[in-house]
């Protein structure tokens, strides 16, 4: 139980950072913004591209969230559900740091933003030593069959 709680601290910790950076100092995330904007343009298109100003709010609307949800993370508050959103929130900013396009994508950065994506997933499906819901349905099932023989 204590070192579920540390990993998730641990987990959620730097994210957390991470989005209260991107809330107070927008600038610093933009670069890595517009890369995430424009692979989503050139993916499914947008009706119109984003203009400085509304990137700084999408900016800091995923900062919040994100420092939100790690935050409900590490409280324990609903620890999946967080978990889960903040892999969610994760993902595009992993992608959008992507080295692989050569468009000055940050290696560093990327791999420790998977590495984070990859944890909170495990958080999320981690079921601390309880059966699933479908165990425990087949389960009652059988127990019932066995009853009625």
């Amino acid at each position: 139980m204590l070192v579920r709680r540390l990993a998730r601290v641990m987990i959620a910790a730097p994210l957390v950072r991470d989005g209260i950076e991107a809330v107070r100092q927008p600038e610093s995330h933009e670069d890595a913004a517009r890369r995430g904007v424009d692979l989503v343009d050139s993916s499914v298109g947008l009706p119109r591209p984003l203009s400085d100003s509304e990137l700084t709010v999408v900016v800091r609307v995923h900062g919040a969230a994100t420092a939100l949800a790690g935050i409900a993370l590490i409280l324990g508050k609903a620890p999946r559900r967080a978990a889960l959103v903040l892999a969610a929130l994760t993902l595009p900013t992993a992608l959008a740091q992507q080295p692989f396009s050569g468009d000055g994508g940050d290696d560093k950065r990327f791999w420790s933003l998977v590495g984070s994506v990859g944890a909170a997933l495990t958080v999320a499906l981690d079921r601390q030593g309880r059966p699933s819901l479908g165990w425990r349905v087949s389960h009652a099932r059988s127990q019932r069959s066995a009853a009625h023989s």
